[in-house]
């Protein structure tokens, strides 16, 4: 009972704890009208007036139930299910569907403006989260440090902020982004168990430390820019090359290439060397680049890859080995190649046209002379 109005519980005051449902009660007061004030709930918000006057003689006063929003969720050791959209119907109020465990689904509401932030804390099992509205605020999600469980984030509209790695939090994250509107940014080295992009974005921000680490990578709209950084895909191929066109991390590549542009859907860069035809995206194996077999590991960019691995490093047009510079040792890969007209990066074809030919020996030509420090 906030006796002197000012919002806190001071020493004399009267207090007492709800019960389990809820429900609360003060006894023996005289007669007169009194403030009645929530301490709010660790890991809640408040979604209600902050207080409410219970009048002489009362024993409950209409409207006077405090509302609490959660704003840290906790899982079960099952599979458990989040859900952050809009209320239908009122863009005002933002709802967290929850199902714990394959349970009953639970709503909460509360107006998005009261929200600083909400955190999902999934424990084990193979947690999912799903943002289905544009909030103003943060969102944060640990799916568990149990690597026998994949976590599901799923990002289908607003943009979602990965401000640390994510393995830090959660052992084996998978990342879709599934709509237009949908954007991811990556401010840190990450490791995922995979990505796949529909629609929309992932964006790294320009570091030229940090690399992108997935098991597997699929893009079949909307596009993922590195920036000035590295990617390795440790179960992804390298791609083949079928008329003029690749599959595989190679088709990725040359798909935002999109003939010097690097404006297209799949994998691409926005930084301005490469617009201006001074840098590329390179790709090539493990084995390719650091002599490994198929399961020998070594590190690259510091960080442990096999010779299946597929490396896709920020560097100077013509750097055919991936080690940032253009030099002697890429000349002998694309004089090596020339005459048995092979195709890929790493023999020389720097363009994406799928031939090595005059065009890729102006690409290194060009490039010798005028590189700056290695990438």
């Amino acid at each position: 009972i906030d006796a002197n109005h000012n919002g806190a519980l001071d020493s004399g005051e009267s207090s007492t704890t709800t019960a389990a449902d809820g429900s609360y009660a003060f006894t023996a007061l005289p007669d007169g009208s009194y403030d009645v004030r929530e301490i709010t709930p660790a890991g809640c918000v408040s979604d209600l007036a902050p207080d409410f006057v219970i009048g002489g003689g009362e024993v409950y006063a209409s409207g006077g139930d405090f509302g609490n929003f959660p704003i840290v969720y906790t899982g079960s050791a099952g599979d458990d299910t989040y859900t952050l959209r809009l209320k239908s119907g009122d863009a005002s109020t933002a709802e967290i569907v929850q199902t714990l465990g394959g349970g009953s689904a639970v709503t909460y509401a509360a107006p998005k403006s009261l929200l600083p932030s909400l955190t999902f804390n999934g424990g084990d099992g193979n947690d999912t989260l799903t943002l289905s509205s544009a909030m103003p605020f943060a969102v944060n999600f640990s799916g568990g440090a149990n690597a026998a469980y994949t976590d599901h984030l799923n990002v289908n509209a607003g943009t979602f902020t990965f401000s640390a790695d994510a393995k830090l939090a959660t052992a084996n994250l998978a990342l879709s982004v599934g709509n237009a509107s949908a954007a991811v940014i990556f401010n840190a080295t990450q490791h995922l168990k995979s990505l796949s992009i529909t629609a929309g974005s992932a964006t790294m921000s320009s570091n030229g430390d940090h690399v992108l680490c997935t098991d597997t990578v699929a893009i079949t709209g909307g596009h993922l820019d590195l920036r000035d950084n590295d990617m390795i895909v440790h179960s992804g191929a390298i791609g083949s090359l079928a008329g003029d066109s690749y599959s595989g991390v190679q088709g990725l590549i040359q798909l935002g290439y999109n003939f010097g542009t690097w404006d297209g859907d799949g994998l691409t860069t926005t930084m301005p060397d490469a617009i201006n035809a001074r840098t590329m995206l390179a790709a090539a194996t493990g084995a390719d680049v650091l002599g490994l077999g198929g399961s020998q590991s070594d590190l690259w960019e510091g960080q442990t890859v096999t010779g299946d691995s597929v490396l896709v490093k920020y560097t100077y047009g013509g750097d055919a080995n991936l080690d940032g510079v253009v030099n002697g040792d890429d000349y002998f890969q694309i004089d090596s190649a020339f005459p048995q007209l092979t195709s890929n990066w790493f023999n020389g074809d720097f363009n994406y046209d799928g031939v090595v030919n005059g065009d890729d020996y102006f690409v290194i030509d060009s490039m010798f002379p005028s590189q700056g420090a290695p990438l």
